[in-house]
């Protein structure tokens, strides 16, 4: 069973649309259409019973739907009821309940058979509504609220039923909520937003039976302070082709989307039992960034966090296992539409500062000879890629041909630290495709350079804890000679190339 994230992700949109609306015009009319043509910008439908007196619009049963359901899940939502009220000075008053009703239904086809999947929630916002203002080529939207929380509440299942005893209970509050939205119309519907929340909790509460009749259950809770995030998405302002069905379509008709966000102190804490077995796990943050972004040229995702802490304790595990992290960052960005022109990309990822308790150090070094100092590991590459196949479209993506091909990698740095060893090398190189006979893959030509050092005491640790034998050590050691250039202090220097006749160099010495 599959699910699109694409679909899933306007889902969530359009249910936040409701709290924090990014499109509306001076009129209660226009309000109502411009919510309507950002949900169907992300591939749904949206109606609703329309009442009016004097200058107010109810909408009632309000239903979302796929505009064109997929093969394997259907998904549609009723919303709660709003009211739109136009005011003297120009203004849309939008209002609602203070506690308010979703529910979301999926229709999952597998293999040939449907069943039904209902999920009950309360929406609650203590300030149950937003302003909008400003003109119909530009309208401004401002929400604020001590808190909105959002809550599970039944989940049904049929024709096939939940197992028996299943439950699944929880939900999420944000506290001090603010949220501007800013809409322009032109070529494109050109929405920027922000947003932020003094502090967000969320727990789940979840009991599965397992296939033996036993019970297992898990809690999980957590919350995150100081909560900020900025971002813009531009839609079609005409176009056949959304998000969920035809993403490269949509793409290329110019929608463009992009987010920043960061947060304070996090904790996660989750409890349970599985296989009769107990379990607890713990970890923490002191802050963290996040961006994504997606246009018709490139897809981007950048993660981090500082200050890192995480704790397992277990009855399958003989003590409580815990590491810490000072910095831990991820970022990527690629292209994501086929072309014959070579696109940029680049990745990182660095753990730095990287530790862990003395009884996991115990399980291989009882006697402590190995420096327990912290380790680290970063690697930083960016290059060139000519793409086969248009990432954002699956049909593509089938068959043993791959959908990139790389044309150059340049290794801005690697970094290896643990043990008294350090290990950091740089190079670049340029690949023929053309050539995949010489290596048995597109041929390479470039050169790296890699320093060493702390590398023979390693060993020599090694050889102390008898994880290897003197024979090894000194194979090992005669290969570094044959590679590199001693430098003194423990350091050895290396400069590897593969030339344009293939010809393997190390240290201005052919080898190959």
């Amino acid at each position: 069973m599959t699910y699109s994230l694409a679909r899933l992700s306007g889902a969530a949109t359009a249910i936040t649309l409701l709290a924090q609306v990014a499109a509306a015009d001076v009129t209660p009319a226009d309000v109502w259409a411009d919510i309507k043509a950002q949900i169907e910008g992300q591939g749904y439908s949206v109606t609703a019973t329309e009442t009016r007196s004097g200058n107010a619009l109810t909408l009632s049963e309000m239903t979302l739907e796929q505009a064109e359901p997929s093969a394997d899940a259907n998904i549609t939502a009723t919303l709660p009821e709003m009211t739109l009220t136009g005011e003297d000075d120009g203004s849309v008053t939008v209002s609602m309940a203070e506690s308010a009703p979703i529910s979301v239904t999926a229709v999952v086809d597998e293999d040939g058979e449907q069943n039904t999947f209902s999920v009950d929630m309360t929406l609650t916002q203590s300030s149950p509504g937003f302003t909008v203002t400003g003109d119909p080529d530009a309208m401004t939207y401002d929400y604020a609220s001590e808190t909105l929380a959002l809550e599970l509440g039944e989940i049904t299942s049929s024709p096939d039923p939940l197992p028996e005893g299943a439950e699944l209970a929880g939900g999420f509050e944000m506290r001090d909520v603010a949220s501007k939205s800013v809409v322009t119309i032109g070529a494109l519907r050109s929405v920027s937003q922000t947003f932020s929340a003094a502090s967000v909790t969320y727990e789940i509460d979840a009991k599965m039976p397992d296939d033996e009749g036993g019970e297992g259950d898990v809690k999980l809770a957590g919350d995150i302070a100081s909560v900020a995030a900025d971002g813009t998405v531009d839609y079609p302002l005409s176009t056949d082709a959304d998000m969920s069905t035809d993403p490269a379509a949509y793409l290329n008709a110019g929608f463009a989307m992009g987010t920043t966000a960061t947060f304070g102190q996090a904790t996660t804490r989750m409890e349970g039992t599985g296989d009769g077995t107990p379990f607890s796990f713990a970890s923490s943050s002191e802050s963290g960034t996040y961006s994504v972004g997606m246009d018709r040229n490139s897809f981007l995702l950048d993660i981090g966090a500082q200050g890192q802490k995480l704790e397992l304790t277990s009855g399958q595990l003989p003590f409580p296992m815990s590491i810490e992290m000072e910095t831990g960052a991820f970022g990527l960005e690629i292209p994501v539409m086929k072309s014959e022109t070579p696109q940029g990309f680049s990745a990182t990822l660095a753990m730095e500062d990287f530790t862990m308790s003395d009884d996991i150090w115990k399980l291989v070094d009882p006697q402590s000879v190995l420096p327990r100092e912290p380790m680290s590991a970063a690697l930083n590459v960016n290059g060139l890629l000519t793409m086969l196949k248009d990432l954002m479209d699956p049909s593509e993506l089938v068959g043993e041909t791959p959908p990139v091909e790389l044309n150059e990698l340049s290794l801005n740095s690697l970094l290896l630290k643990a043990a008294g060893a350090q290990l950091f090398a740089q190079g670049a190189a340029t690949f023929d495709n053309s050539d995949t006979e010489t290596f048995g893959m597109p041929k390479p030509t470039g050169k790296v350079n890699v320093e060493l050092t702390g590398g023979n005491a390693l060993l020599d640790r090694l050889i102390q804890m008898g994880l290897i034998q003197d024979e090894m050590a000194n194979g090992m050691r005669m290969m570094m000679a044959m590679f590199a250039v001693p430098q003194g202090d423990d350091t050895l220097t290396s400069e590897l190339e593969i030339n344009e006749d293939g010809h393997i160099i190390a240290n201005g010495q052919r080898i190959q």
